[in-house]
């Protein structure tokens, strides 16, 4: 019964589609990792991603292009990235506490909003990224597919994953980015601008955890 069931077939398009639906957590992820090495916890990551979502949505319905979409996506979560920002650097307000309170708020407003936007329909739809099918790589067996015929923000997660790798293992910048997480006081003493790094840090965190869902609208 197990090997009618586990096909092939089966396990390709669950790979696939497990592939598809990781990629706004593995971008969200990806920009905590860069906002934490500069000593900041966005626990508001999901607050970031919710208005991602709901401004990458009414970009590219509004607009007709996914592209416009995506960075409206983007715009929306770097300004609740900032809000974070200010609330923590700024304002050194307790972190776990803005990022809660930045959850509960957006879910509120982008709510709100949308039964604006919608007008009383239950549903609304977008055309989503078109797939892009790599030869050759796409015909491995079992992961070809999963992994290389997928849209270009999947394949752009793979190249950043191993950009931001390279920057804060190989360059004196992404050193200097991580010696800020470590020890503030210290970096700042070495002549590193921490507030500024910190501030750039959040905006890429809310540029990656934000934009990412126009692949799944």
């Amino acid at each position: 019964m197990l090997e009618q069931i586990f096909t092939i077939g089966f396990l390709t398009a669950f790979l696939t589609a497990a592939v598809r639906m990781a990629m706004p957590l593995a971008f969200a992820g990806l920009g905590e990792t860069i906002a934490e090495k500069t000593g900041i916890v966005n626990i508001g990551m999901e607050g970031v991603m919710l208005s991602g979502a709901f401004f990458s949505f009414a970009g590219a319905f509004f607009t007709g292009s996914i592209l416009l979409g995506l960075l409206c996506g983007m715009a929306g979560g770097a300004a609740v990235s900032l809000i974070h920002a200010l609330l923590s650097i700024k304002l050194a307000k307790d972190q776990s506490v803005s990022g809660l309170a930045i959850n509960i708020f957006v879910l509120g407003v982008t709510s709100f909003l949308y039964k604006l936007m919608s007008g009383g329909q239950s549903y609304q739809q977008i055309v989503p990224l078109s797939k892009l099918r790599i030869p050759l790589l796409a015909d491995i067996p079992l992961i070809g597919n999963a992994l290389f015929n997928q849209d270009i923000l999947t394949y752009l997660i793979y190249v950043l994953v191993i950009a931001v790798t390279f920057f804060y293992k190989k360059t004196s910048l992404g050193l200097a980015f991580a010696a800020i997480g470590e020890n503030p006081r210290s970096a700042d003493s070495a002549g590193i601008p921490v507030h500024r790094y910190q501030y750039i840090a959040m905006v890429l965190n809310g540029i990656l955890g934000g934009g990412d869902w126009a692949a799944l609208t």
